[in-house]
């Protein structure tokens, strides 16, 4: 009787463990077939309560299709969601800003998305929903917290660079603040009133009243996600056609060069 009670026991222990591994490796993803987005406009999707809008990369590694949300845009912690043959898992790590020594588990994964097949290019949108336990390996100590976010992004290479002049002179403004980040200052004239720094637009233009250019800079130094002391700078001019602003012209130049 006390043999059959501890195989049962055993068996049960392995059930759960079984269960519990099943689980934080990969679950299925929901597919919703009306979510559809074609641009990096998130308003194409409905936000739910809860839910916000995040900025994150997307990109393939092999077969496997990798959502990445960099530390610093979360706190200190990153999130992984890998995404292969209809199935994902998410994960988080990270370096906390106090010294304690952490393991991560995630608890709770639900992700939702447009379609169930991308390519370079295409745009994924969908939700996710985490929970994620931070667990101090002194004190065994567990903190729970709750991720979710509306996705909307575009699928790019790994290697993708949105500096490179064969990107960002394919964005318009709205993508182009998206990749590069917000910029350092926009200003707005006209081919009448043209300021110095614009006169290089004389090879694309006449002067006209009719036609407005947004001038916009961005501090494009290595360190400009730690340090505002760069000084590398990437201005490119935009022309508005329609509700649009589409570059014309750009120049990569320091802070001490006469610009």
């Amino acid at each position: 009787m006390m043999k059959l009670r501890i195989i049962i026991l055993f068996a049960l222990i392995m059930l759960i463990t079984f269960s519990f591994c099943h689980f934080q490796e990969w679950q299925k993803v929901e597919y919703i077939t009306e979510l559809k987005c074609d641009s990096l406009n998130t308003e194409n999707i409905s936000h739910q309560d809860g839910y916000y809008s995040i900025k994150c990369d997307v990109y393939f590694e092999t077969d496997t299709l990798i959502v990445f949300i960099p530390s610093g845009l979360i706190g200190w912690q990153y999130v992984t969601m890998k995404i292969h043959n209809g199935k994902f898992k998410a994960e988080t790590g990270g370096v906390p800003f106090e010294q304690m020594e952490l393991s991560f588990k995630t608890i709770k994964q639900k992700l939702q998305l447009g379609k169930k097949k991308y390519a370079i290019n295409d745009t994924l949108c969908g939700y996710c929903d985490f929970l994620f336990q931070n667990i101090d390996k002194k004190t065994n100590e567990i903190c729970e917290w709750n991720f979710k976010a509306t996705i909307c992004e575009v699928v790019r290479n790994k290697n993708f660079d949105p500096g490179a002049e064969e990107n960002f002179m394919q964005f318009d403004l709205s993508a182009a603040i998206r990749e590069i980040g917000e910029p350092l200052n926009r200003k707005t004239f006209n081919m009448v009133n043209l300021p110095e720094s614009g006169v290089e637009l004389l090879r694309y233009f006449q002067p006209s009243k009719d036609i407005t250019i947004e001038e916009v800079t961005w501090d494009i130094s290595p360190m400009r996600k730690v340090s505002d002391e760069g000084r590398e700078r990437l201005t490119i001019w935009y022309v508005q056609n329609n509700n649009n602003r589409t570059p014309v012209h750009y120049l990569k130049w320091t802070e001490d060069e006469q610009f």
